[in-house]
């Protein structure tokens, strides 16, 4: 039986089988990355200052 608890992961090397479930789950890790970054870039003060609004008829009464 494995008694290895999570703190004992940095003390160990990765399997083989490990390695490759990695390597298998990376196209989804870099593409939840990139979607990340984006959101991280998009900047909503520069979005909403360049909407054009100046045709929109708005009234309060």
């Amino acid at each position: 039986m494995n008694s290895k608890t999570a703190l004992d992961w940095f003390d160990s090397e990765p399997s083989a089988a490990e390695l490759d479930a990695i390597e298998a789950e990376w196209p989804a890790i870099a593409a939840d990355l990139a979607r990340l970054g984006r959101l991280v870039e998009f900047d909503a003060l520069t979005a909403a200052a360049d909407l054009d609004v100046s045709r929109v008829d708005f009234s309060l009464s």
